[in-house]
């Protein structure tokens, strides 16, 4: 059997695990009583004023050390202006403080860094003297992944931070969560083991990502652990984990508005007649063990609201390129287990109750309806659908409309149309003749799809000429309209030193590049990016929340 590069992300789930972030230290004990601060002339006489002098930490976490603790101790409600000031970099915040002693989160600076902090405490009655401090942010670690800007159009870009999560070298040793700017600096990371399959803000504005592809991590900026949800039918889980009762949580857990988490497991079935060769239609059939994705949805303490079995929603009878060469699920159910359907994604439509689901290896995008579990839509490449599935199938309208094979990353836009990350990968269903591999490109494409109707239209597309064998994203940026695009797993042979491409491109015809982020290899070892997430702030909102 074939081992896909990527598929040693799994192999390596076997080893065992680093210690978990820790516990949230508080910052501000109430049982302490503030000291008081020296006096102010300056305060006229009910305006605000700190009881003790504000002071600026770094943050004591290993895991995220690329962030800082302000403390601010003020005897009544107003706001603290905190301004820290580099050479090359300016800070600013507004701290909405409620006259007790409160730690804030300051995430978004400059690494290796000397930074001037100045705190002003202000109220409708007046403002306090400048407080100042000095403090060095530390520098990256040694291992830390090659990141680069190649082209950057600001006044163009979706405003924001870049929000992605590389892959260590070779998916052996450390890995990051990361943020860059648009000049491509770093301006916060959190430290994972290997691989962070998924990493997202969510409401909360903590981190969610998928660590090593088994539990669901959750952190806050300052990479403190606030929750952990386990796949409690795997060895791995510890004793008294919470989580959902799956054998496994792979490739894409997130967070949706109100707080529960949805993603993808895994079961195992034996189905008869299933093709033995993907290039002979005239192969006998045979008995074959299956591994078909689940779509799960639950809540922070691992109950189960939805699950959708996709061997029940797809032909189990058809197969496309790499179900049978693929090793990926052996680690779990045995060297019989064909990688059936690989799931790679999915998503929530709430205004309409609908999941949508990337199914790589049977070149599908489907939709589910979340009151009845029924399939009511499938875009997918004619060939090998039994009876049953032809009348869900899409029917393909315009001129330009090619079809998506291993597709990745699907996205509702707010113009009701899906885009998605086509690896392109073989270009052709099971039976039919594959394309050369120097004919293999990638794209971020754009679909309108009537439901009613059941017809399918490609009404945008991105194709540079670039070929991501595994991995990829496309998302729609609200504001400029714009896509931001990620080639995640590149060939040595096409990219030289670049394992990884993200592209944010105009939506026209034809798109026009206004950022392009490299990610390189290290130590001939790819580095690889799943996804990217263009954020407007690491808080939520914008503005700083206090810590518990």
């Amino acid at each position: 059997m074939q081992l896909l590069p990527w598929a040693g992300l799994w192999l390596l789930a076997c080893r065992p695990e680093p210690t978990p972030p820790p516990p949230a230290p508080r910052f501000c004990d109430p049982a302490t009583p503030a000291e008081a601060a020296a006096p102010e002339a300056t305060v006229p006489i009910g305006a605000i004023a700190f009881t003790q002098a504000p002071e600026l930490e770094l943050n004591p976490s290993e895991t995220t050390p690329l962030a800082l603790v302000a403390t601010t101790w003020t005897d009544r409600p107003g706001t603290v202006e905190l301004t820290l000031r580099a050479a090359d970099h300016t800070w600013h915040q507004e701290l909405p403080v409620d006259g007790s002693c409160q730690a804030w989160p300051v995430v978004g600076l400059l690494a290796d860094t000397t930074y001037t902090a100045t705190f002003v405490a202000r109220s409708d009655q007046g403002a306090t003297a400048p407080v100042e401090r000095s403090i060095t942010t530390p520098p990256l670690p040694a291992d830390f992944p090659r990141l680069e800007v190649l082209h950057a159009e600001p006044e163009r870009m979706e405003p924001g931070l870049t929000l992605l999560a590389p892959s260590a070298p070779g998916n052996s040793g450390r890995a990051y969560v990361v943020a860059i700017d648009e000049r491509g600096r770093v301006v916060w990371f959190h430290t994972v083991s290997r691989y962070a399959a998924e990493a997202h803000l969510d409401d909360d504005g903590h981190l969610v990502y998928l660590e090593t592809r088994r539990q669901v991590e959750v952190v806050d900026l300052l990479g403190r652990s606030i929750r952990t949800l386990w796949p409690l039918e795997s060895r791995f889980a510890p004793p008294g984990a919470i989580g959902p009762p799956l054998p496994v949580l792979h490739h894409d857990v997130h967070p949706l508005p109100g707080g529960d988490l949805l993603g993808l497991s895994v079961e195992a079935r034996t189905v008869d007649e299933v093709p033995t060769s993907d290039t002979d239609p005239a192969a006998p059939t045979a008995s074959a063990r299956l591994a078909g994705d689940v779509i799960v949805r639950f809540d922070r303490q691992g109950q189960v609201v939805a699950r959708f079995d996709v061997l029940d929603l797809l032909d189990p009878q058809r197969i496309g390129y790499d179900v049978l060469d693929s090793s990926y699920w052996h680690y779990l159910f045995g060297d019989d287990a064909l990688d059936w359907s690989h799931g790679n994604n999915v998503v929530y439509r709430p205004e309409v109750d609908r999941y949508v689901f990337t199914a790589r290896n049977q070149d599908a995008v489907a939709e589910v309806d979340g009151a009845t579990g029924e399939l009511t839509w499938l875009l997918a490449p004619e060939s090998g659908w039994g009876p049953a599935h032809q009348g869900k199938l899409l029917r393909p309208t315009g001129p330009s409309f090619r079809h998506a094979y291993h597709p990745h990353g699907p996205e509702w836009t707010p113009d009701g149309t899906l885009l998605l990350f086509d690896n392109g990968t073989h270009g052709a269903s099971a039976f039919e003749p594959p394309l050369p591999d120097d004919a293999l490109t990638s794209r971020a494409v754009e679909f309108a799809i009537d439901g009613e109707a059941m017809t399918v239209e490609q009404v945008w597309s991105y194709e540079p000429g670039w070929y991501a064998a595994a991995m990829g994203d496309a998302d729609h940026l609200p504001e400029t309209r714009n896509v931001l695009a990620v080639f995640g797993t590149l060939s040595e042979a096409d990219a030289g030193e670049v394992s990884a491409l993200i592209h944010e491109v105009t939506r026209t015809q034809p798109p026009e590049t206004v950022f392009e982020l490299a990610v390189y290899r290290a130590d001939g070892e790819n580095v690889d990016v799943r996804e990217a997430d263009r954020i407007p702030s690491l808080y939520v909102g914008g503005v700083p929340r206090p810590l518990p």
